[in-house]
Formats: C-alpha cells, sequence, structure tokens
C-alpha cells in the first residue's frame, strides 16, 4: 500500500493530509531543500522525507507498545 503517489509534492502531501480527517500532521520541517513531515494516520505514525520536489520515501515509526507486534 502506498500513502502517496510517487510523484507527489510536499505541498501537496502536506494538503493532502490536511484533508484527511483520518490524518494529523504531527511535524512539518523545511530545512534547504529537504522536507520531513511527521505524521499519523488511522493513529498509525510515519515519517515521510522529500529532497526538492521528489518523495524520497514514507516510513512507518514504531512506538514502545507496537514493538512486540513487529
Amino acid at each position: 500500500m502506498s500513502i502517496f503517489p510517487d510523484s507527489i509534492t510536499p505541498s501537496a502531501a502536506k494538503s493532502s493530509l490536511e484533508d484527511d480527517p483520518n490524518a494529523r500532521i504531527v511535524e512539518h520541517k523545511v530545512v534547504g531543500s529537504c522536507t520531513t513531515i511527521h505524521f499519523t494516520l488511522a493513529k498509525h505514525p510515519f515519517f515521510a522525507v522529500f529532497d526538492a520536489e521528489t518523495l524520497l520515501g514514507v516510513w512507518p515509526l514504531l512506538n514502545r507498545s507496537s514493538e512486540s507486534e513487529w
């Protein structure tokens, strides 16, 4: 399952998350050409990284309560 299409831009990803009632942006940070978005989707934490306008990847984040499930 892909959360974002490969061609999505950071601003479009942020807007998509803001419009999704099941999503919440925890942190949105831009440093130089790198953009990171830490967000939850259906209460599951994720981290997206962009280089300029290119999505490098989206990774699930583990929290202490979910580590035993892996």
